[in-house]
């Protein structure tokens, strides 16, 4: 069990927020469609929006083939 946390923990990066928010404007989506799509908490979307902080690698992956950018 400690390793996957471990793991999970390792498998987080930090994107540049700014892109988030103008590739979601640029799609003409709300964030609750987004975090919706990614099937997580609107509150959580809206941090990585702010941050960019620790957003677990397989949501980055989801986030690219929603707006396309695979």
């Amino acid at each position: 069990m400690l390793a996957e946390k471990n793991m999970s923990e390792k498998n987080k990066i930090d994107i540049n927020p700014g892109i988030l928010f103008s590739t979601r404007e640029y799609f003409k989506m709300q964030p609750s469609e987004v975090a919706a799509n990614l099937a997580i908490e609107l509150p959580i979307y809206l941090e990585w929006e702010k941050n960019g902080k620790d957003i677990p690698f397989r949501k980055v992956i989801e986030l690219s083939k929603l707006f396309k950018r695979q």
